[in-house]
C-alpha cells in the first residue's frame, strides 16, 4: 500500500489577533455554572457562542480559586461547555465565575505569516572531572513569527497591531489550520510594524513578532501510523 501525504495546502488556513485593553480582554464576560476537576477540566457557560482556540480570563469562581485570574485557551466546544487546561487536585468548585473572552479579528490582509522557532540556551556544566565539554539545555524560546501584508491603515486587525507597538503588551493570536487539522495558539509582542510604498504595486506592510510563553495546540486529532508495504 502506498503511502498518502497528509501535508496541508495553506487554502483555508487563517489568522486573527485577540484585542486587548491594557492586557485585558474586550468581550463580554460569560457565566460560568460548572467546572470539573478533570484532565481537562470543562467548563460549564450556556450558550457560550467560544470557538476553538479562542482564549478568555476566568474571574470571580467560588471553590476553584485557582483559575481566577488565569487566561484559558478554549478546546473542544460545544453549546455549553468547553475544554481547558487539567484542573486535577484543584479545590472543588463551588459557583459563580465568569470566562471573558479577547474579541478576535481575522487578520484578511495578510499575505504570508511564517513562524520560525528559536533556540533553547544552552548552560555549561562542566567540572574539573569532566572528560569534554558537557552542557544542558535552558528554557525553551518559542521563537518569532514575521508577517507580510498589504498595508491598509484602516484594517482592524492592523490597528491592533500599530496599538501593540506602541503600548508593549503582548497579544494573543491564533492560526487555524484547515481542514480541521487544528490551531495554534500563542501570546506575542509586536516588536516592529513597517510599511513599504514601491511603483505600480500594492503597499505592503512587514510585522515582526516576537513569541512570549508556550504555543498551544488545540483540535489536533493524532494521525495512524502509515501501514507498510508488504515485503
Amino acid at each position: 500500500m502506498a503511502f498518502t501525504s497528509n501535508a496541508l495546502s495553506s487554502i483555508g488556513a487563517a489568522v486573527y489577533i485577540g484585542v486587548s485593553e491594557a492586557g485585558e480582554p474586550t468581550g463580554t464576560p460569560l457565566t460560568i455554572t460548572g467546572i470539573t476537576a478533570a484532565n481537562p477540566g470543562v467548563v460549564t457557560s450556556t450558550a457560550h457562542g467560544l470557538l476553538e482556540g479562542d482564549v478568555g480570563e476566568i474571574a470571580a469562581v467560588v471553590g476553584m480559586t485557582e483559575l481566577n485570574g488565569t487566561s484559558q485557551v478554549v478546546d473542544n466546544p460545544d453549546a455549553n461547555t468547553f475544554e481547558i487546561v487539567d484542573t486535577t487536585g484543584f479545590t472543588a468548585y463551588t459557583s459563580g465565575g465568569t470566562f471573558t473572552p479577547f474579541h478576535m479579528i481575522k487578520m484578511c490582509e495578510l499575505r504570508n505569516f511564517a513562524l520560525t522557532g528559536g533556540q533553547a540556551a544552552e548552560i555549561d556544566v562542566t567540572t574539573l572531572c569532566s572528560t569534554a565539554i558537557e552542557r544542558r539545555l535552558g528554557l525553551k524560546d518559542t521563537g518569532e513569527a514575521s508577517l507580510s501584508v498589504n498595508f491598509v491603515p484602516g484594517d482592524p486587525a492592523q490597528i491592533e497591531l500599530m496599538a501593540a507597538q506602541d503600548d508593549g503588551v503582548a497579544r494573543w493570536f491564533k492560526v487555524v489550520f484547515p481542514n480541521g487539522a487544528g490551531t495554534a495558539v500563542f501570546q506575542a509582542l509586536v516588536r516592529q510594524f513597517s510599511w513599504t510604498v514601491g511603483v505600480n504595486e500594492a503597499i505592503q506592510g512587514t510585522v515582526s513578532l516576537r513569541l512570549t510563553g508556550d504555543i498551544t495546540y488545540v483540535g489536533v486529532t493524532p494521525l495512524p501510523e502509515p501501514a507498510l508495504a508488504a515485503a
